[in-house]
């Protein structure tokens, strides 16, 4: 069992960089890029979701209602916030966040998440 990954980033680059690394992680079968919310939600319609990185500070959005629109779901997929600011860990925990990664991205601490998503991702899996 494996899981899809989405990464929603506004910049290309920090995007690239995550893909690479969640390349290198056992557990992920597959990874779609989105550098906004209406990209992101559009995707999820399209394609299954099981994680998403999530960025913060998108441009003129925040990751945060984001979260929120995906704890709505029937099914929701887990979310790990992935930014450069450790100011909003709480309000991201409270939004029932699998794990909270700060930029510039480490492999280990990827890998480390992962496994923490897929973790929980079987055990929904098993719940059905």
């Amino acid at each position: 069992m494996s899981m899809r990954v989405l990464i929603v980033d506004d910049e290309p680059l920090a995007r690239d960089e995550l893909a690479y690394l969640l390349g290198k992680c056992e557990g992920v079968s597959a990874v779609a890029q989105a550098d906004s919310i209406e990209e992101a939600l559009g995707l999820m319609l399209e394609e299954t979701v099981d994680l998403i990185f999530l960025d913060i500070h998108l441009t003129n959005e925040s990751g945060l209602s984001l979260a929120g629109k995906i704890n709505k779901l029937k099914k929701p997929p887990l979310i790990i916030f992935a930014t450069a600011y450790d100011d909003y860990a709480v309000k991201a925990f409270e939004l029932n966040a699998t794990d909270y990664v700060l930029k510039p991205f480490e492999l280990e601490r990827i890998q480390q998440a992962v496994k923490k998503a897929y973790g929980q991702h079987q055990k929904q899996e098993r719940i059905g």
